[in-house]
């Protein structure tokens, strides 16, 4: 139990910790910054844990005191540092139809014309976001009105084609 307790409360810690900074100044590296976050948090945390072990108890568990007991504790949260990680770029952008969604929603009762809905959402709202989201993340790079794809960027995209293959999805779209 108490390798669940006191994992729960390091991830809770640097979501905490997260929210703060973010509601201060949104950072511009982002994933950056969470992968410090929570990685600060995890050492930190595990420190203070060991330090203190014999002193600490939180909802009638005491701290952890057998080294195995922290080895779940850096499993549990890992695995949910980087589920979150994931999650977290889907919630960092909003989707193109999540967009289209928003601006039809955002009209009210009366509904959106399609000549005012096409005016809206253009590559400006759509397309251009995203390019700058994969130029700051390091995805790709421009040079003499070129794009370029740098290492990293070649290394995702490879994975999503080597994926569409396995599953078939050689087509545009899905």
């Amino acid at each position: 139990m108490s390798v669940l307790v006191f994992s729960l409360l390091l991830t809770a810690v640097a979501f905490i910790i997260h929210f703060i900074i973010w509601k201060i100044r949104l950072p511009v590296h982002q994933k950056s910054i969470l992968i410090y976050i929570f990685g600060v948090t995890l050492i930190a945390g595990l420190g203070f844990l060991f330090k203190f072990r014999e002193n600490i108890s939180l909802l009638g568990t005491n701290a952890p005191r057998e080294l195995h007991e922290y080895f779940q504790i850096c499993i549990f949260f890992i695995s949910v540092s980087l589920a979150y990680m994931v999650t977290y770029s889907a919630l960092e952008a909003d989707s193109p139809s999540l967009v289209m969604i928003m601006t039809i929603a955002n009209s009210g009762k009366e509904g959106l014309s399609q000549k005012n809905f096409e005016e809206k959402i253009n590559n400006k709202t759509l397309i251009i976001p995203r390019l700058k989201d994969t130029l700051s993340e390091k995805l790709a790079y421009l040079k003499e009105d070129k794009y370029n794809l740098t290492p990293k960027g070649r290394i995702i995209s490879t994975i999503f084609m080597i994926y569409r293959k396995i599953i078939k999805r050689e087509r545009k779209g899905g």
